[in-house]
């Protein structure tokens, strides 16, 4: 070796140039720029020229011989001439009937036709791509190692095929849910390490099911996903873990769900998941319910629920529920015991925190509002038990959201056509008419307005009870003179002064006294 400018040393076939030779790829400041002799490529000089790949593509640019760039240019044009000449490359025209129609009868164009339709172009592509020269040539670290060196120089490149057979490949439908069934019981916490993987995996079977903007759904890729999630019990392993995934997982798990149960088999009247859950896993929904015993997933079980519960089966499975209790063989004339996952409600919403009880109380909502028929014959049946619940636990929460929505709630279900029965049970009791008289003195307006709500139809009701009756009638001065200044900054709300009027009006028109002989409580204020 050699000193070159600066005393850095120079190996043999290496020439030196002044610093005012600009080169981008040296430091500035630096004394000289050593040339690698590419003819003799050696260790040596790796060492002492700290190469990257591109500034090899660029240093060998020159070197490869005329002939490679002519064959590559020849095999591209072929590939490109292909997509021309041959039909068969475009779905377009692979699915074309104008052309068949045309062939007509004639048996030698109809087999010209299949036979140009059907020509693997991949065959003809994959061999003019592998056989290449110029991808060797223009990758200097896919070239065999140098006899001079003594051994591999690299980590050889991906080789063209890669594409077809390689890391980017994704799983088939079919094995998507036993792959994620395999990892759930990796995931102790929403980071853990397979974390990633199980939301790539959730992430696929949702694009499965739900499609993109681009792509629509495959109806048979939809069918095979769904057949595989229901033979790996998929989603009751999904509804008991999904507050330990990542949030983009949780996410993608209540999508899961939501397609899972609109999806509907040819020949079929409901869905599959609809008939598994019912017959062979209620405990998918018992799990969903429970998930409002985990901040982290209460979100997304929430938002399954009330997908899920869109069907009326479902909630009457949330309904009767008991422990214990076998699938679908309940009686629904039998009070319930209130241990079931609907009793659960009263507390998810009144002692977790504001989302929890938020989502808890959404659902809630949603069962009682949507399906009138179960419900109405549900709450005759249970009707202590779910009124007492209701009043002490909703009525009177510490939380103004709960308790104002409660009170909304229950206004709602009395003035339902379909509940009648139950709201004259309700009005009949003259204790829940001293509960909604005391919403009328709280200091919150927005309770105050619901709880009048409520009041009104205590009032309205041409058949009072006796208990209902002797309490108005012992509060009839009171009422007289707290109603007129009632809310009385709400001068644009029309409905609110007219139902206020004919309050007004109905208890002006009860007896000064209550006749004697009738029970009831001496007073509501």
């Amino acid at each position: 070796m050699s000193a070159g400018a600066g005393g850095q040393e120079q190996l043999p076939g290496e020439e030196s140039y002044p610093i005012d030779i600009a080169d981008p790829f040296y430091p500035k400041g630096s004394q000289a720029y050593p040339l690698p002799n590419v003819g003799n490529d050696t260790d040596e000089d790796n060492r002492s020229y700290n190469r990257t790949k591109y500034i090899n593509l660029l240093i060998e640019w020159n070197s490869i011989p005329f002939m490679y760039n002519a064959f590559a240019g020849l095999f591209t044009s072929i590939i490109l001439a292909a997509y021309v000449v041959l039909p068969g490359t475009f779905t377009s025209l692979r699915n074309s009937k104008a052309i068949e129609n045309a062939t007509g009868e004639d048996r030698a164009k109809s087999a010209v036709l299949d036979t140009v339709r059907n020509v693997p172009l991949l065959g003809i592509a994959s061999p003019s791509k592998i056989s290449d020269p110029s991808e060797q040539a223009a990758n200097p670290l896919s070239r065999p190692p140098s006899p001079q060196s003594g051994g591999p120089r690299a980590t050889p490149a991906p080789t063209t095929m890669a594409f077809l057979f390689g890391r980017s490949k994704q799983k088939g439908t079919a094995d998507l849910p036993r792959l994620v069934k395999a990892l759930i019981p990796a995931l102790d916490y929403p980071d853990s390490p397979k974390g990633d993987e199980f939301a790539k995996l959730m992430a696929q079977m949702k694009q499965i099911l739900q499609g993109t903007q681009d792509t629509d759904t495959n109806p048979e890729q939809v069918g095979q996903l769904v057949q595989s999630v229901l033979s790996e019990d998929l989603l009751y392993l999904l509804a008991k873990n999904v507050h330990i995934f990542s949030f983009e997982a949780r996410k993608d798990t209540q999508v899961v769900f939501s397609y899972m149960f609109r999806y509907v088999q040819t020949g079929n009247t409901e869905p599959l998941a609809l008939t598994y859950v019912l017959n062979q896993r209620p405990e998918v929904i018992v799990e969903l319910c429970r998930g409002y015993e985990n901040a982290e997933g209460a979100g997304s079980c929430g938002n399954a629920l009330r997908e899920v519960c869109k069907h009326d089966a479902i909630a009457e499975l949330i309904l009767y529920d008991e422990p214990g209790m076998p699938s679908r063989r309940w009686d629904p004339n039998k009070p319930s015991t209130g241990r079931g996952a609907f009793w659960q409600f009263f507390h998810w919403i009144n002692d977790s925190n504001f989302e929890v009880s938020a989502d808890a109380f959404a659902t809630f909502r949603d069962i009682l509002i949507k399906h009138k028929q179960l419900i109405s014959q549900y709450l005759l049946v249970n009707f202590d038990r779910f009124f007492t619940n209701y009043n002490t636990i909703l009525m009177r929460s510490m939380s103004y959201v709960t308790k104002r929505q409660s009170i909304k709630l229950l206004g709602e279900i009395l003035l339902d056509r379909s509940n009648y029965p139950v709201m004259t049970a309700y009005v009949a009791d003259g204790e829940n008419l001293k509960i909604v008289m005391q919403l009328l003195k709280d200091d919150r307006r927005m309770v105050q307005y619901e709880g009048f709500h409520v009041f009104k139809v205590f009032v309205a009701n041409p058949k009072k009870s006796p208990a209902v009756l002797k309490i108005l009638i012992n509060n009839k001065a009171r009422l007289l003179r707290f109603l007129p200044v009632f809310l009385e900054e709400r001068t644009e709300d029309e409905q609110f002064q007219d139902e206020r009027a004919f309050l007004i009006k109905q208890i002006e028109s009860l007896p000064d006294r209550f006749s004697e002989g009738l029970e009831g409580s001496d007073r509501g204020l």
